[in-house]
């Protein structure tokens, strides 16, 4: 590896550390603290708050109109743009916010959700505006990852620990659900008090015809964000209509202990984006090649964490719930191939937007959305949560084909190795477990030492690959089939 190589793959250990770590600590409370809440109130009731914060979320993003990923490559190719490019997309997004808000009203009062749906909708409609005040893609642009990590960490922590309180003292969801604009608010607050301490944000005058062409060149990646979070919010909203709040708590449940995956996608996204477009102004082939690379560890890592988590599903869910959540087993179990497709779509969606094919990008994610809304509805009438699951993850692996389909040529350089080995090496992963599992139902130590043996001797056949790149003062021997 070149001296520059080396430089840049340690800066961006750096940044995957920072803002893994965040999201980690950040994720994780959030995590507890959806726990305590559905323990709480009960399948019913955390139901009927997921299928809210399912409806919040998906207009809410709608109300980021494509600028944040615009905004941030734009950063990024023109840095001393940064504070007219900063205030024509706050001035954009707090429009789309306001109208998203005026629309989650409307939904409120017209819409025949179950229960108090309808409370948990207008008490969680702020959330909109706190997330157009949001500037942490700005820290990100700038490289500024510790920063951006620490936002990120205090955004999570306080709605966490109002949620926990919340909940504990008043039982009641609607508290509860305020508490997502409320990390938020904090969050954007801390973001925009950063840039300005770094002299990075000043006033700059702007006008209406600057404002609109933001919003068009916002367009383009918002269609592709309208319909990556509807294939990922119609799951919820099918099932509360088909079927009980309580299904509805049941799988909301299980889907939340998949917060692993969107962190682990989430950080290796955000941690290259800036490095991908730098490469992409170089050439196709370069991005394909670096791709290639993070590609491959995404892929390592996602396939051995969502064979673990099937493998453990029952465990996992009794431990975390009550038995009012038993059934969450087996929708987990299905969910936890989503660990791999999600890396890979996050990743590819980048490429993708690095290299301004933002018309390829709402291609492949409108084939999953075509997918969801075919398979979804009719597999949750006839399995309920379990055929909802099963619905989201053909949706999930058809955009996985239709992203890599669009993408080829120069961009996928580096991207046959890592599927054929990292695929090769998931399928005898989940082949072992399932024989295990088949062999000797009640055997979890047999299942752990079967699925630690898999991953331990895949490394070791390649010369530990994993560990010359978490640990770069060690240096990884070559495996038998490099000699």
């Amino acid at each position: 590896m070149s001296a520059p190589e080396a430089t840049t793959t340690s800066r961006l250990r750096g940044y995957v550390v920072s803002l893994g770590a965040a999201e980690v600590v950040g994720r994780g409370l959030s995590f507890v603290a959806m726990i305590v809440v559905a323990r709480v109130v009960g399948p019913e009731s955390f139901g009927a708050l997921a299928l809210a914060q399912a409806v919040v979320l998906y207009l809410a993003a709608l109300g980021d109109g494509g600028l944040t990923l615009w905004t941030q490559r734009e950063i990024v190719r023109r840095p001393h743009d940064l504070p007219r490019l900063l205030v024509q997309t706050l001035v954009a997004q707090v429009l789309l916010a306001l109208v998203a808000t005026a629309v989650l009203a409307a939904v409120a009062f017209a819409a025949p959700f179950p229960g108090d749906t309808s409370t948990l909708i207008l008490a969680a409609a702020p959330v909109a505006l706190a997330q157009a005040l949001s500037t942490v893609y700005a820290l990100q642009s700038l490289e500024w990852m510790r920063s951006a990590a620490i936002v990120k960490l205090v955004t999570q922590a306080v709605a966490a620990g109002a949620a926990v309180a919340l909940v504990l003292s008043t039982r009641d969801p609607v508290w509860v659900i305020m508490t997502m604009w409320l990390g938020q608010l904090a969050g954007s607050a801390l973001s925009l008090a950063i840039l300005a301490r770094g002299k990075r944000i000043a006033f700059a005058s702007t006008s209406i015809a600057a404002v609109r062409g933001t919003l068009r060149a916002g367009l383009p990646i918002l269609g592709a964000l309208a319909i990556v979070h509807y294939s990922l919010m119609i799951d919820t909203v099918v099932l509360g209509v088909l079927r009980s709040s309580h299904d509805v708590g049941v799988y909301a449940a299980a889907a939340r202990l998949m917060v692993i995956a969107v962190v682990a996608a989430l950080v290796i996204a955000n941690a290259l984006y800036p490095e991908m477009v730098r490469r992409h102004a170089e050439s196709d082939r370069r991005l394909g090649e670096f791709s290639g690379r993070a590609l491959a560890i995404a892929l390592r890592l996602s396939l051995a964490a969502g064979a673990l988590v099937a493998a453990f599903a029952p465990q996992i869910v009794a431990a975390l719930y009550d038995e009012r959540f038993d059934e969450s087993a087996t929708v987990l179990r299905v969910l936890a191939l989503l660990f791999p497709v999600l890396c890979f779509n996050s990743l590819a969606t980048q490429v993708l937007l690095a290299a301004g094919r933002r018309g390829d990008v709402l291609r492949g994610v409108g084939a999953g959305a075509v997918v969801a809304t075919a398979a979804i509805p009719t597999a949750t009438a006839a399995l309920g949560g379990v055929g909802t699951a099963c619905g989201l993850v053909a949706a999930m692996t058809v955009q996985c084909a239709a992203l890599a389909w669009l993408a080829r040529g120069d961009l996928t350089t580096g991207w046959r190795a890592p599927l054929t080995q990292e695929g090769a090496v998931g399928l005898v992963l989940c082949g072992a477990l399932a024989a295990v599992h088949t062999g000797f139902p009640a055997a979890p130590g047999l299942l752990g030492f079967t699925w630690l043996t898999v991953v331990l001797g895949a490394e070791m056949l390649r010369g530990f690959p994993t560990v010359g790149l978490v640990l770069p003062g060690v240096r990884p021997r070559r495996g038998r089939r490099a000699r």
